[in-house]
């Protein structure tokens, strides 16, 4: 089993193992690239390159027992808004809205 789930990446999208670690209720620390800053705090985000920066947030993290227990409610909650089921919805919803568009030109 894991406590914590980190993400030092230099280049990202939307990462899926990030979601996949919110959605099991696991507190995150990650650098601020692509996506990823929509998904995780200000404070569980660390610059890219920066190992020191990163063990001082994974320390902090670790010391604190309330700052988990957030972390982890909040990612299974935001992990939830990240389903295939919902990305689909969004990405049909899309895909009609361009259709429109492209139709009111005709």
């Amino acid at each position: 089993a894991a406590d914590l789930f980190i993400l030092p990446t230099r280049r990202e999208g939307l990462p899926r193992a990030l979601l996949e670690a919110m959605g099991m209720g696991m507190p995150c620390i990650a650098t601020p690239v692509a996506g990823i800053p929509e998904l995780l705090d200000r404070e569980e985000l660390v610059p890219v390159d920066d190992p020191e920066a990163l063990a001082r947030s994974i320390e902090a993290l670790a010391r604190d027992r309330a700052w988990r227990l957030r972390a982890s409610r909040r990612n299974h909650a935001r992990a939830r808004a990240f389903s295939a089921h919902d990305l689909a919805s969004r990405r049909r919803a899309f895909h009609r809205k361009v259709a429109e568009l492209f139709e009111g030109e005709r």
